[in-house]
């Protein structure tokens, strides 16, 4: 009768310590998902980042290819002018 008083405490121990062990891996779980959600935000600004980027390279090409153009009439009345 004491061995089966015995064990029944045990198995109390036990389900106490897996429950305990349960509910820190469910906060390590709740911590992994806080993580990707936040490496997702971070994904998210980063692509934000590279799409402002190609905006503003795509206006300074923009920009460099007019200047250009502008250069070549300016040296082509130039060269009409001294013709």
């Amino acid at each position: 009768m004491m061995l089966q008083h015995g064990l029944f405490h045990l198995h109390i121990i036990v389900i106490v310590v897996l429950e305990k062990v349960v509910v820190e891996a469910e906060v390590v779980v709740k911590t992994n998902e806080k993580v990707v959600a936040e490496a997702e935000v971070v994904v998210k600004s980063n692509e934000k980042v590279v799409a402002e980027a190609d905006v503003f390279n795509e206006k300074v090409v923009a920009e460099a290819v007019l200047l250009i153009k502008t250069k070549k009439k300016e040296v082509a009345e130039v060269v009409e002018i001294v013709d």
